[in-house]
Order: structure tokens, then sequence, then C-alpha cells
């Protein structure tokens, strides 16, 4: 998280998310593993990336069909777990160990 954070205010212009995960993971010094996800949020736009079984909702108000109209918190995107096998998520390892920022699945929305 330290070098997510470290990533995105040190940086002359805006990184992508996944600019920002592969900078931290590579700066990272700490044994063990972790899984992650990055969320930007611009004017118009949401990018993400997640990495193994962490995630986001992203929820909007809209119109409900069943109520007339009303408006209603609906989730409209979920973000998909990413596991090799059960109870074994994708994660970012220290050194050799873990998988790769580019297997995450990145997200783009207006």
């Amino acid at each position: 998280m330290n070098s997510a954070k470290r990533t995105v205010t040190v940086a002359d212009k805006t990184p992508t998310p996944l600019q920002v995960l592969t900078v931290a993971h590579r700066s990272a010094q700490c044994p063990g593993s972790s899984t992650a996800c990055i969320v930007q949020l611009n004017d118009l736009s949401l990018q993400a990336i997640n990495l193994g079984d962490s995630g986001f909702l992203l929820c909007r108000l809209q119109p409900d069909k069943v109520e007339g109209g009303a408006l209603r918190w609906q989730v409209v995107h979920e973000t998909p777990n990413q596991c090799h096998y059960f109870n074994c998520p994708y994660q970012l390892g220290f050194g050799a160990n873990g998988d790769k920022c580019t297997s995450s699945r990145h997200k783009k929305a207006t």
C-alpha cells in the first residue's frame, strides 16, 4: 500500500492502475504475498485493476423498473475473483514467487 501511494504521489503525470501496481510490486521489500485492487476515478471515467480475490463493486443510482422509476442503488459491475483453485487466489509475491501484475484483470467504465 505504501509503495502504491508513493508511486502515485511522485509521478509527473497520472499513472495507470497497471503502472501503479507494477512499480509498487517491484519496490516492495517485505516477504509474503498479497492480492491487490487499485481503482482510479477521474471526472468521467473509472479505471481499475484487480488481482486475486480482492475487488470492488461499482454502484450507481438508477431508475428501478419495478418500483415505477424510483432511484435505487444498483450494482453495475462486480470484479470477479481470480483463483488457481479453491482458496488459492492469484497473489503478488516477494521475489520470484507469486503471480505477475499482467495476470490481473482490467476494467474501464464511464
